[in-house]
């Protein structure tokens, strides 16, 4: 009678209140929507662009299946320990005549466990009589070896370095509390995590190095069936096929991170009812609904990638007074574009792509119902279209992987898009005709100067993100614009940053040419879109053509790419005086020329107040 009761009791519950209705419905649907879910991994992912890369791993045979996985995506690979050469990185990139220097690899793969092995048996032996003083000479011994492999490798080569770390199923010598038995040394679990610790340090001292860490990438999976079981003597250890699968696709995973030619999501879309919450907020009012908690931690976490959020519900407008209640303020705040209407959800997308001036392909949309997403990818198909369960998984999918660096600037991006807001508020009170009225109004202030230090990864990530407003489409490496600006006799380097009334746009363009005997030569050229529209590039290009002139160049180029996004910068170039030698060219690539001469340079516009440097 009892269960009756209670479950009597649970249906009543479940029929008259709505919000504990909403929980159950909830839990249900996660439980049947997630086993069809899974995490994304290099299963779901391809990797098309990493055909013919090539790949140069030092090390011994811990990296034989890492070869293998690699080889399998095209990438070509010379592994040290195929040809007999040392598994020793330092060794091995000391050798002036080695084959590192002729194969040329994109990325590089360092592994010392056959060196650290050596540390791991003493103190699995030797634990007392290994003690503290020595084992950290020993660490650092070790770290000041990569230290100087990476160095000689940055001599001659940029490309990314991975660096893995030593795969280790734990099992102490000295039992589970190893660390109270050695009081004058470091344990072997203190010894790993202290070698760790000390290699993402030196990843942090070196542009573009990376870690490739065992424990992180079997996180998920655990190390059962991961760690060769015969060969597990606590000091040496492989993995297997499975576990380097894992690891292996963690490193692939990695390599999309850094790879430009891949997907960015600039904005996120979310729905509301079914995905932000369970129950639906026209019939079941606020009180009914149950927020999923963690689906907002989520969206914070994307927005300081620099994301920007975005809502579109089918719901009354009316509606948005309930969310500063639902989802906090502070959440609310981030959210720089909201949706709320009865307009097909492929139209909304499309106004909030033209309302932030942004790609549609750079859009995703989270929404939990099947006929709206069918709609979304039948009329906005370039938006990345995602069911309310990849919610939990986005933070791992490489389109929402930020590229590079997490600057100041792409944390500070919301607001940014918040102040725009404020700026098409008012340029809608100007009609046609005088749109200079309306800059006049903004009170532009833009300066035009060489960067400083800390500014150069941003300017690496306005280069990789930019597509419209990019000229040569080169991708210029940390490392080349390290070169470039370290070099002010051979290269002109510029940015520019702009603010008006509304606030500070910040970093917004760059322009960098080399100054070459009979011409200079632009390699660089790319704008935020934010800066669309009030002839900052137009500034900036006049600017350059000065500057060269007074040089006494009498030529400024530059080799224009030609995508399907970035007609604009055509555009620019020509009302500055760029053009072709041969007007009929059908090429992708288009080199322009302006012939420059101090007596036809252009004024800047009036809108401007501008600060030279």
């Amino acid at each position: 009678m009892g269960q009756f009761y209670r479950l009597a009791t649970y249906a009543k519950k479940f029929l008259l209140n709505r919000q504990y209705r909403n929980k159950v419905i909830g839990i249900i649907q996660r439980q049947v929507e997630g086993e069809r879910h899974v995490e994304a991994t290099t299963d779901t992912e391809k990797y098309d662009w990493l055909s013919k890369k090539r790949m140069y791993l030092v090390g011994g045979c811990e990296l034989t299946f890492f070869k293998d996985i690699l080889n399998a995506q095209g990438v070509q690979c010379y592994h040290t320990f195929d040809h007999g050469r040392v598994s020793d990185p330092l060794a091995d990139v000391q050798d002036s005549h080695g084959p590192l220097w002729s194969f040329s690899p994109d990325y590089l793969l360092l592994s010392q466990v056959q060196l650290f092995r050596r540390l791991v048996g003493r103190v699995q032996r030797e634990g007392w009589s290994y003690e503290r003083v020595e084992q950290e000479g020993d660490l650092e011994e070790m770290i000041r070896n990569y230290d100087l492999a990476i160095q000689r490798i940055r001599k001659e080569i940029e490309s990314p370095i991975f660096i893995y770390t030593y795969p280790l199923e734990y099992k102490p010598a000295f039992g589970m509390h190893e660390y109270r038995s050695l009081p004058k040394s470091l344990s072997l679990i203190e010894l790993i995590r202290a070698y760790e610790l000390r290699l993402y340090q030196l990843a942090k001292e070196h542009s573009q190095v990376f870690i490739l860490d065992n424990n992180l990438a079997l996180e998920h999976s655990g190390k059962t069936g991961c760690i060769d079981p015969e060969n597990a003597d606590g000091v040496y250890e492989h993995l297997t096929r499975k576990g380097a699968r894992v690891v292996g696709d963690n490193l692939l995973c990695q390599l999309n991170a850094i790879e430009p030619s891949v997907r960015r999501v600039k904005c996120a879309v979310f729905d509301l009812d079914g995905t932000l919450w369970s129950g639906v907020l026209r019939e079941d009012g606020p009180q009914g609904l149950i927020v999923r908690n963690q689906v907002l931690t989520i969206m914070h976490h994307l927005a300081t990638r620099g994301i920007i959020l975005a809502i579109c519900s089918k719901n009354d407008e009316v509606e948005l007074e309930h969310l500063p209640g639902l989802i906090g303020q502070a959440l609310l705040d981030k959210i720089v574009v909201k949706k709320l209407n009865w307009q097909p959800k492929s139209f909304n997308l499309r106004e909030i792509a033209g309302e932030l001036n942004i790609g549609l392909d750079t859009l995703a949309i989270f929404d939990d119902n099947p006929v709206e997403r069918a709609e979304i990818q039948t009329n906005a198909a370039e938006v990345l279209v995602l069911s309310e369960t990849d919610i939990g998984t986005s933070l791992k999918h490489p389109a929402f992987e930020p590229f590079g660096q997490v600057t100041p600037e792409a944390f500070s991006r919301v607001q940014k898009y918040q102040q725009q807001a404020e700026r098409q508020a008012l340029e809608k009170e100007y009609k046609e005709g005088v749109y200079e009225d309306f800059l006049l109004k903004c009170q532009l202030e833009l300066t035009i100067r060489p960067p400083l230090a800390g500014e150069i990864s941003r300017v690496h990530e306005l280069i990789q993100r930019t597509n419209q407003l990019n000229a040569t489409m080169r991708r210029t490496t940390m490392a080349d614009l390290q070169e470039y600006f370290g070099k002010p006799d051979q290269y002109a380097f510029r940015i520019a940053l702009l603010k008006d009334r509304f606030g500070d746009y910040g970093l917004i363009g760059a322009v960098i040419a080399e100054k070459k005997t009979t011409y200079w030569e632009i390699i660089e050229l790319a704008f935020s879109c934010r800066a669309m529209g009030k002839q900052v590039e137009q500034a900036c290009l006049n600017h350059l053509a000065y500057t060269a002139a007074e040089a006494q160049a009498p030529t400024l180029q530059v080799h224009f790419m030609k995508t399907a996004r970035n007609a604009q910068m055509y555009r620019i170039l020509a009302e500055v005086g760029f053009s072709p030698h041969d007007e009929k060219t059908d090429s992708e690539e288009i080199t322009l020329y302006r012939s420059l001469s101090l007596e036809t340079m252009a004024a800047y516009p009036a809108w401007f107040k501008i600060s030279l440097v």
